[in-house]
């Protein structure tokens, strides 16, 4: 019947026949890094719908004690797919050290969120993955930092601390994270622009 068939609609179909909730800014992060986690405290200082998922239980516990809202959970599992249509995320933060992992989530909401909303940071230098074929998303920060430069950052106890002004944060050396405009939008720095496209907070 009708009422059953609209009861178990998957989020894709909800997706293809526009019965999903419109995108918002709201960020779903893969991968509970120290770094993820220092940065997703600066996005929900900013007011920004941020949502952690990681595999492991060690890193998500670390993050729910941060305040962050973190979820022990496949990035792959039709349970975050369904969060993602529910809470209407507009935008994934591929923060994890597996490169391909990364590109792999990305290809996987492809369908669901604007491409230009799609990031992923930059693999190692040495990496073969460099050359770029695996690499789908835009890349957070540029083209030199990678997953260890940022954990590294974060394991010495860097602070993401504001631009004079607070019109955005930056880590230590003046590696730019994100920016907020005078409407506060808040866009990230890629290594394709500097900055991504703004998306209302």
């Amino acid at each position: 019947s009708t009422v059953i068939f609209y009861a178990v609609i998957s989020p894709v179909m909800a997706h293809v026949l526009k019965l999903a909730r419109p995108r918002s800014s709201g960020i779903l992060v893969f991968g509970a890094s120290k770094f993820a986690i220092s940065l997703c405290q600066a996005l929900k200082a900013e007011g920004v719908d941020v949502v952690l998922v990681d595999g492991n239980r060690e890193h998500v516990m670390r993050a729910r004690v941060q305040g962050l809202e973190a979820i022990k959970e496949d990035i792959f599992s039709e349970d975050i797919l369904e969060l993602v249509e529910e809470r209407g995320l507009g935008r994934l933060l591929a923060l994890t050290q597996n490169v391909e992992a990364n590109s792999l989530a990305i290809e996987h909401f492809r369908h669901l969120m604007d491409p230009g909303e799609l990031y992923q940071l930059s693999p190692p230098s040495k990496s073969k993955l460099r050359q770029g074929h695996h690499l789908v998303g835009r890349i957070l920060f540029g083209e030199d930092v990678s997953f260890r430069f940022l954990e590294d950052k974060a394991e010495k106890g860097a602070d993401i601390k504001p631009f004079a002004g607070g019109e955005g944060v930056v880590l230590p050396e003046n590696t730019v994270l994100f920016a907020k405009d005078m409407k506060g939008k808040v866009s990230f720095s890629t290594a394709d622009e500097g900055q991504a496209a703004a998306a209302d907070r």
